[in-house]
């Protein structure tokens, strides 16, 4: 009859070979010293993640990471039209002004309009989006702001890629048959 995680002595949420000892068991049921080292950030061991993962559906992982992503870039251009209204916010309040309280505006504040646009997009060139969108996103994976947050999600969802950038993590080998089974 199995015994709950509870009554074992293991701590809630905590894997049943932690480094710890448990409460009923001996000294040489310690932790195994060729045992891989877990994952920095998290309690779990990796084969531990690999078998709670290994049933997955695909669809929906690359489908989660694809909404993060989406998640991700939304949050990155918020935050650079934030800046570029900043920068331009003489020209809009302007702008803003002449929009009130008047019955055409799109013909008398024509001018105002063109003042905008044109100092949007003396700061919208692609070469200088480019460059500030890669500053951003670094600079919030730094700061754990990300909502990929791929140092931890890389080990759950095989669709999110390194943290280098360097791509897809590859699939897990599969395990091999014993000798017995390679004549069938």
């Amino acid at each position: 009859m199995p015994v709950p995680r509870d009554a074992e002595g293991e701590e809630p949420g905590r894997p049943l070979y932690s480094s710890h000892v448990t409460a009923g068991s001996s000294a040489s049921a310690a932790r195994n010293p060729t045992e891989r080292p877990r994952i920095p950030g998290t309690v779990l061991h990796p084969d531990e993640i690999h078998d709670r993962t290994r049933h997955r559906v695909e669809y929906f992982e690359a489908k989660q990471a694809t909404h993060y992503e989406k998640k991700e870039r939304d949050a990155i251009r918020t935050q650079i039209g934030k800046e570029i209204r900043d920068k331009c916010r003489a020209e809009l309040d302007d702008y803003y002004d002449c929009m009130c309280e008047r019955t055409f505006t799109f013909v008398a504040c024509r001018s105002f309009a063109a003042a905008v646009q044109k100092c949007i997009k003396k700061y919208e060139r692609p070469e200088v989006m480019d460059k500030r969108w890669q500053e951003i996103a670094l600079e919030r994976e730094a700061l754990g702001l990300s909502r990929i947050n791929r140092r931890q999600r890389k080990y759950y969802n095989k669709y999110i890629s390194d943290v280098d950038g360097s791509g897809w993590l590859p699939r897990r080998k599969t395990e091999t048959t014993g000798p017995g089974d390679q004549g069938a």
